[in-house]
């Protein structure tokens, strides 16, 4: 967001004129592009100021929704597979933990009556 929000206050800035309301100055922009990617209502808002400043303008917000939304779902699909892998690890620790104890129990029944018979409890 800070790099797109700098592009577009260097190229939409301050300028008298046509300025862009939403990409005047960095704050602003960043506040702007955050907000464009958290509501749609806005985003028309960001996207018809920049229409009306010029038509081929409307790339640069196309774009930056494009790239910031591929970003933030890799970004999603790599948190989410993170504590998936997480999660399956402790699961199957503790399973082979569990295993061991059973293990261990049955042998100790085995020397307790000296390889004869088991008897079920």
């Amino acid at each position: 967001i800070a790099f797109f929000a700098f592009l577009g206050t260097s190229i939409y800035g301050p300028d008298e004129g046509g300025a862009s309301a939403h990409l005047r100055t960095l704050p602003q922009a960043l506040y702007s592009l955050l907000l464009v990617h958290t509501s749609a209502p806005f985003m028309l808002e960001v996207g018809e100021d920049l229409w009306n400043r010029s038509p081929p303008n409307e790339v640069f917000l196309v774009v930056f929704v494009v790239v910031g939304n591929l970003f933030l779902f890799k970004l999603v699909i790599a948190v989410s597979y993170k504590s998936y892998k997480e999660y399956t690890r402790t699961k199957t620790m503790k399973r082979v933990r569990m295993r061991q104890i059973a293990f261990r129990a049955a042998f100790k029944l085995i020397a307790r009556d000296k390889g004869g018979p088991v008897p079920l409890v």
